[in-house]
């Protein structure tokens, strides 16, 4: 994989500063998920991308403090995120809904991942030990 040497588009729409993204695994078009301090999670395609158009194709909002992690399932239907808030959240890409919400950490959750066949999530942050849970 050869990285570009010069940008190749610009995201905006956040109001604060980006602090997670990630690549959906597809082959074309690519889709990037942000997080940010602002507290909301943006789903864009790059391609769609001009003057007038940001790309943006849809917003999630729902937590509390700034968005610190997202995770991404293999099939592009569901994603984790984490934050500053000490939930962690399952989303429903297409409906823009939380199908589950976790609480109860001790602390902010840092990072998030699905586990086993994409079946569970798993979350750590700034306590010593890692949370999963399975759905549905």
């Amino acid at each position: 994989m050869i990285f570009p040497d010069r940008q190749l588009t610009r995201l905006s729409g956040h109001s604060g500063n980006y602090q997670s993204q990630n690549l959906t695994r597809t082959k074309a078009p690519a889709y990037i998920l942000t997080g940010s301090s602002d507290r909301s999670i943006h789903l864009y395609n790059p391609s769609k991308v001009t003057p007038t158009n940001n790309g943006l194709i849809q917003t999630y909002s729902a937590h509390g403090y700034e968005v610190l992690d997202l995770a991404v399932t293999s099939d592009n239907a569901r994603f984790a995120s984490v934050g500053g808030d000490k939930q962690v959240f399952l989303w429903d890409v297409a409906t823009a809904r939380t199908l589950r919400r976790w609480t109860g950490h001790f602390g902010r959750v840092n990072c998030v991942g699905f586990g086993g066949d994409g079946d569970s999530v798993v979350a750590s942050g700034t306590w010593a030990y890692v949370h999963q849970s399975e759905y549905p």
